[in-house]
């Protein structure tokens, strides 16, 4: 199965681009994010621009596509130092959802430090977590993690 990561990586290679290291990556999460302010400032209209012409439109399409560019470049960023931002950012809100939801099986920070969100969706189930208000807030971000 490829994930993100790898199919960035693939990108990279399929079009012979120049691998940004991190500082470089960030740099163009930036102008990325200008090309948002940019549509964005499109779909508001009544600002004299220069060049007009030159100036996108916007559409959810355009809006959409600019916001993945620096959503991309971000994970660039963390490929380009050998992390995976997308399974991170998983575990991360699979430990702050056991946090938050007071658990029986979150005893401290330091136990559940490395829980991924596939050891999450195992481990609570309704034979294991007796109480249904622990079960049913917690099954939107476990399903999140499964897509495909």
């Amino acid at each position: 199965m490829n994930t993100l990561i790898d199919i960035i990586k693939d990108y990279y290679t399929l079009r012979d681009l120049k691998w940004p290291d991190i500082w470089e990556a960030l740099a163009f999460v930036q102008t990325e994010m200008g090309e948002v302010y940019e549509i964005l400032l499109a779909e508001r209209g009544g600002w004299v621009r220069n060049n007009p012409g030159d100036k996108p439109t916007f559409t959810k399409e355009s809006l959409s596509e600019e916001i993945g560019d620096a959503i991309m470049m971000l994970l660039v960023a963390g490929i380009s130092r050998g992390v995976d931002p997308i399974e991170s950012l998983k575990n991360k809100l699979a430990r702050k959802i056991l946090d938050k939801q007071k658990s029986p099986l979150y005893k401290n920070k330091e136990q559940t430090a490395n829980i991924t969100a596939a050891e999450l969706t195992v481990v609570l189930t309704p034979t294991e977590v007796d109480s249904p208000d622990v079960i049913e807030p917690i099954e939107p971000f476990i399903n999140i993690f499964d897509r495909k």
